[in-house]
């Protein structure tokens, strides 16, 4: 849709000789603000009413045109949004989009979408600005009905809203009613008295020919109906007779006036009216394109003129409108006035009339009613991205399902947008779609179409969480096809094939020669233009890869390379949740910082639970766990836990697999072998299948540690065994360390002292290198027992002191092998004051920490040894008595202490 016809949408209409109804405007604005529901039959004035009170004290008006289209929800909001933008450019606000991430919570979508447009509607000055919500009897659909009641139920003061319609609310409705948040106005106030009848004809150009009599008579027989005043004024100017016009209820007799009237114009001008008729908003040049007639101008204007039942739509070029009854009308006499072929070439030429100005929706219907296939497919391959992108894919649905399905087996595209567009909500379908996509490109020969195709059923398979394996069919082809040096049209296919691929490194074949070659450009496309939005996805799986290749150093490198880049407000939801997901593991994993890695965890489920957005739950509360875990934080674990839990039930594979792994942990981490390995098993039969590599790998080295804190030697030396051969055949793996460990702390467990030395040694050597910090089975009981052993024995002495002072293990670690470890907590005056707890600055000061850390200045500046209560007292409490300033130095000093040993367990 252009701007021009967004234009048309959301302005409105400005008729000729309208009436102004002061009746009916002072009940407009007895009203007031909230939502006014105008429910009367067609052509009773419903929009003509809104459009004068919306322009009297020239109000800010917000004008919504709804139609069938709107019907599919993203449409809706997307096209909501651009009329905002349109009709307030100097908010710079936009609507978010309704893409599938959000399908989950509508409700939660659709309270976030409202409040930000009344946000940018506001108010201005006395007067209040108006929503109008035009034709709401196009839309049945009860999904629509419960948005638009949620929307309607938060329209804040300042805001009036206004809903025509020709049916009554639906019954879902009356909750605004019984909290006197909607007024209805219905026929009985929108139809015209006698004296609004007069008054109509007396403002008419041809005023003269309507005495009281016959304004009487014509009152009677159309019953205040205000189409019918028109129409039959229109009648007598025409034969001066109403002799023949019957007394007439509203419905049913409209085609009979309209046909009246059609009749008595010329040939020229009916011709003009059937073809303009297929066009739901026109212009002169559209017009002029449909008809062939260079007047086209002239006519618009007259019919406008003449009222006959066509509104005009200012703007930088005037469109017109007509009347939904008359354009009804004229459509079915088209289509029985011209041959069936006739017909059909018209509504082709209509449909290329608008598809040149941009106004796809509707060129769809046309090309669809005259069965113009390969224009509709034509039209369909061209504006799928887009649809897509605005999170459209039912419209897309939609058009592809209205298609013959034998013509869309025959064209690999049009499977391949239906595939794509059936994945967020029928991941099967979409798949079986994907991969005849791909068979016809194959068999076609269209290489980067095929390409496409394997790289969206590679990440639908990662995005369902199961059997990773899966891909290994489509990883293969793509290894086979592109060859050494692939070439791509585009920076966007090829950072999409290219991330599917570094996937498919990840999840199914690590081991694969090629690997090498689609990691580097992976990370050559870092740096590249291919959108921050790229960059992020990209990264968050360059990240998984490193952190499972063992190479910590290289995964740091990735949130280094991200981070300058990111303006995380400005991101869609979902790209933000992905660059959380990254930060998280970062500061987890690479370089951990638990009090800064709980922060953005909440952060992360804060933004979750404000946008429905929930695809990162369990991967932030999984993370959050861990760091319990390691800093000790068994009550925090323990609610943790039960969250987790409440989330298995619909979790996939892989979230099940890795809250089993945790679980595991939390037992290991308590010394309990027994029940830690019954998680072990669990998650290894849930997810952790024998060839996806890297997770098995973890899930045997899970079942080792298990059996070792239960006293299995041999069973953990089997599981060991395995999980070397896993990744034996993956080259560049630098992750023996996770190997190492193990082995060393069950010799240690089992008095094997020099066989425990000599592979710390090595299990050390190999982690110092590759810039470990932490790991997935790393636990204080054993790293504290290790790092114990190696400062003992003088083993990469200063990498263990480090390891010392990020985990806390001081008290775990004799204190006569304390000497050169670093204070864990570390005060700085110099400046201002800075506190670093194990080695790592304070992130913020807590809520409820500013009068502690105040405390903690006036004990350093009276010299932090032997400072007096009373001097204290005095100098933060002058002017509190005695009594009550010694109870607030106690609870401040209590408070104080219990941030910096708070700090030292994070």
């Amino acid at each position: 849709m252009t701007n021009r016809d967004i234009l048309t949408k959301i302005t409105p209409p400005r008729p000729l000789h309208v009436l102004a109804r002061q009746r009916l405007t002072r009940l407009l604005e007895k009203t007031g603000q909230g939502v006014t529901w105008i429910s009367a039959p067609a052509g009773s004035g419903k929009t003509t009413l809104a459009a004068a009170y919306a322009a009297s004290r020239k109000r800010p008006c917000l004008w919504y045109q709804l139609d069938p289209r709107d019907a599919d929800l993203s449409t809706f909001f997307y096209y909501l949004g651009r009329s905002l933008k349109r009709a307030r450019p100097r908010k710079r606000m936009d609507l978010p989009l309704l893409t599938p991430e959000y399908r989950g919570r509508i409700d939660l979508f659709t309270r976030r979408c409202f409040e930000a447009l009344f946000t940018a509607m506001g108010s201005r000055g006395a007067e209040r600005s108006v929503l109008v919500l035009d034709d709401f009897q196009c839309l049945e659909d009860e999904a629509f009905h419960d948005m638009l009641r949620i929307g309607l139920g938060m329209v804040p003061p300042g805001v009036q809203v206004l809903v025509l319609s020709r049916t009554a609310p639906p019954a879902s409705f009356a909750v605004l009613r019984a909290n006197n948040m909607m007024n209805v106005l219905g026929w009985k106030e929108l139809r015209f008295s006698f004296a609004d009848s007069a008054a109509f004809f007396h403002q008419l150009p041809d005023g003269d020919l309507f005495p009281r009599e016959t304004v009487r008579l014509i009152h009677d027989k159309t019953q205040g109906w205000a189409a019918g005043l028109r129409l039959l004024g229109e009648t007598l100017v025409r034969t001066s007779s109403l002799e023949d016009v019957p007394t007439f209820p509203r419905e049913g007799v409209f085609d009979y006036f309209l046909d009246e009237l059609f009749r008595k114009t010329g040939l020229h001008t009916q011709e003009f009216l059937l073809k303009t008729a297929l066009l739901p908003s026109i212009t002169a040049r559209d017009a002029e394109a449909v008809t062939g007639l260079a007047s086209s101008a002239n006519l618009l204007r007259g019919l406008a003129e003449q009222n006959f039942f066509i509104t005009r739509h200012p703007g930088q070029e005037t469109s017109y409108r007509y009347h939904q009854l008359f354009r009804e009308f004229l459509i079915a006499h088209a289509e029985a006035y011209y041959p069936a072929h006739r017909i059909a070439l018209i509504r082709r030429d209509a449909a290329a009339v608008l598809r040149a100005g941009g106004r796809t929706e509707e060129a769809v219907e046309l090309y669809l009613a005259g069965n113009h296939w390969a224009d509709l497919m034509g039209l369909v391959q061209e504006q799928a991205p887009a649809l897509l992108r605005q999170g459209r894919q039912e419209v897309l649905r939609g058009w592809l399902a209205r298609i013959p399905a034998d013509l869309v087996r025959e064209h690999p595209w049009l499977l391949y947008w239906s595939g794509v567009a059936h994945l967020p909500q029928d991941t099967r379908s979409g798949l079986d779609l994907l991969r005849g996509a791909f068979e016809g490109f194959v068999k076609q020969g269209e290489m980067e179409g095929a390409m496409l195709a394997c790289a969206e059923m590679i990440q639908a398979i990662f995005q369902e969480r199961g059997n990773f394996m899966r891909m290994e069919p489509f990883f293969e082809w793509m290894n086979d096809a592109v060859g050494p040096e692939p070439r791509f049209s585009s920076r966007a296919v090829e950072s999409r094939v290219v991330m599917s691929m570094v996937l498919g490194c990840v999840f199914c074949r690590p081991d694969h020669p090629h690997r090498g070659k689609w990691i580097d450009r992976g990370q050559e496309l870092l740096a590249e233009d291919i959108g921050i939005d790229r960059k992020i996805c990209l990264g968050f799986h360059l990240q998984i890869f490193h952190i499972y290749m063992g190479d910590m150093g290289e995964a740091a490198k990735i949130h280094a390379r991200l981070g300058p880049l990111v303006s995380p407000q400005a991101l869609p939801v979902l790209i933000r949740l992905y660059w959380l997901v990254i930060k998280a593991a970062h500061n987890h994993l690479v370089d951990p910082n638990p009090a800064l890695c709980r922060k953005i965890v909440q952060e992360g489920l804060e933004l979750a639970e404000a946008t429905g957005v929930h695809a990162f739950d369990v991967f932030l509360l999984l993370v959050a766990a861990y760091t319990a875990i390691d800093t000790g934080q068994m009550t925090e674990l323990e609610q943790l836990k039960s969250r987790l839990g409440l989330l298995m039930p619909k979790a996939n594979a892989f979230d099940v697999g890795n809250y089993h792994c945790m679980l595991a942990c939390a037992h290991l981490a308590q010394g309990d072998g027994e029940v830690a390995l019954i998680h072990a098993e669990l998650a290894t039969g849930v997810v952790f299948q024998p060839r996806t590599p890297f997770p098995a790998m973890l899930g045997n080295i899970g079942l080792a540690e298990a059996c070792i804190e239960a006293g299995k030697w041999n069973e953990a030396r089997s599981f060991l065994r395995r999980a070397r051969r896993i990744v034996a055949g993956i080259a560049g793996f630098q992750g023996q360390a996770h190997f190492l460990i193990p082995v060393a702390y069950a010799a240690f467990r089992s008095g094997r002292e020099r066989v425990g030395l000599r592979v710390l040694a090595k299990a050390l050597a190999r982690a110092r290198q590759r810039g470990w910090i932490n790991a997935l089975y790393w636990r204080p009981r054993q790293l504290g027992l290790l790092c114990a052993k190696a400062l003992e024995n003088g083993l990469e002495v200063e990498y263990v002191r480090m390891l010392v002072h990020r985990h806390n293990l001081s008290p775990l670690v004799p204190r006569s092998l304390r000497t050169g470890l670093p204070y864990p907590l570390r005060i700085r005056t110099f400046g201002q004051l800075s506190v670093t707890s194990n080695g790592m600055e304070l992130v913020s000061v807590r809520k409820g920490t500013r009068k502690p850390l105040t405390l903690l200045k006036a004990l350093i500046v009276l010299g932090g040894r032997d400072v007096h209560e009373e001097t204290l007292r005095n100098l933060l409490w002058p002017d509190t008595d005695g009594d009550k300033a010694a109870q607030s130095l106690k609870f401040t000093l209590h408070a104080l202490r219990k941030f910096l040993n708070r700090s030292l367990t994070d």
